[in-house]
């Protein structure tokens, strides 16, 4: 028995992934109302995963606090996935969102938490995660 991540697309998810792709050349104040929606819709999670790779590099000030919203409050999946979105953006705002969701975020997605750090080559925060881990990996 699939599980809804396994299932197969829906025409209507199939089309929504397509228009996705056309975003990546969108100039941003076209390109954000249509994430927003995606998000905000009733798509399944593996077409809200490829929303979130477009918003990542998306060059507007909306698509980091919507990554962070989608960071904290999204399925496990989206959460990871708008973890490492934030960490490909890259700037000061998303690091201080990744550095404040490592003490926030529960156990299936503190990898992400340090996976994104790595990826933002963000030293700091990797130092601040090993002096206040509670586990042995996490310290490593």
């Amino acid at each position: 028995r699939k599980t809804p991540a396994e299932a197969p697309l829906s025409d209507s998810d199939q089309l929504a992934i397509a228009a996705l792709r056309s975003l990546f050349s969108a100039p941003p104040e076209q390109a954000m109302p249509r994430l927003r929606k995606v998000l905000a819709g009733a798509h399944n999670d593996e077409v809200k995963a490829r929303a979130l790779v477009v918003l990542a590099q998306v060059d507007s000030t909306e698509a980091g606090p919507l990554l962070a919203e989608v960071a904290r409050t999204g399925s496990a999946r989206l959460q990871r996935d708008a973890i490492r979105a934030l960490a490909i953006r890259g700037d000061a705002a998303s690091l201080e969102t990744i550095r404040q969701l490592a003490s926030t975020v529960g156990p299936e997605t503190r990898g992400a938490v340090r996976e994104a750090m790595v990826i933002a080559q963000d030293k700091a925060g990797l130092v601040q995660w090993a002096r206040t881990a509670s586990t042995d990996e996490d310290r490593q």
